[in-house]
Formats: C-alpha cells, structure tokens, sequence
C-alpha cells in the first residue's frame, strides 16, 4: 500500500510499536489489534494532501475538509500535527462510505528527505 506512495515507506518507532497492541479488553480469542483494524485486506491510500489549518492557522477543532470534497470528523493528532504536515483518506471495501473517510494517515517530511508515519487513525461513530 505505501510503497505505491512513497519509493520507501517507513513509519515513526512509535507507530510500528503501537500496531500490534490489542482493541478492547482482550477477553476474546484472536482479538483485533491495531494493525488488523487499520490495515484490513484491500486498503487504499485515496487521497494525499498538506493539511490545511482549521481556522484561523490553528490546527484542531472540528471538521476536517479535503480538496476533493470528502470529509473527516476530527484528526485525533491535532496537538501534534505541524504545517507541512500530509493527511491521507484512506478506504477499504468496508469502510467506503463516498463522502466521508473514516480512516486517515498522518505523515510528515524528515531532515534526510523521507517522509514518515506518524498516526494511523480512525473515526468511530
């Protein structure tokens, strides 16, 4: 999924560490992790682009709008995101919903010239 984006996907340490960690109170057998609810079979990465501030150069608050016309709720990383940052609308064939994503990816530029992730997030309702 990544690789198409970027000629060499990488993730910040604390993003790899936290996509085995378990959803839910772990009573049941083989319960869902991170990894397996936010990277379910046929992901794809929809749509990229720099984040734009909220309102009044302030990140955080409500609403999120893309450029191409759908939406997120919130971005649960808004304390830290930064300008120049990159949002990206990620959809599954179960969570295709036409003019809302409900799952996105954080990224930002490194010194080196790589482009990391920093948030794999999702919207409950």
């Amino acid at each position: 999924m990544l690789a198409r984006l970027f000629s060499i996907p990488s993730a910040t340490p604390e993003m790899m560490s936290s996509l085995d960690d378990i959803l839910g109170d772990g009573q049941s057998s083989n319960p869902p992790t991170v990894r397996s609810e936010q990277f379910p079979k046929g992901v794809k990465i929809d749509t990229c682009e720099l984040i734009q501030p909220y309102e009044d150069g302030e990140y955080g608050g409500g609403e999120y709008y893309f450029g191409n016309g759908k939406t997120m709720q919130y971005l649960s990383a808004e304390d830290e995101i930064r300008p120049g940052d990159t949002v990206c609308g990620v959809t599954t064939p179960d969570t295709d919903s036409g003019d809302e994503y409900y799952m996105y990816l954080l990224l930002r530029g490194t010194p080196d010239g790589s482009v990391k992730i920093y948030e794999a997030g999702r919207q409950f309702s």
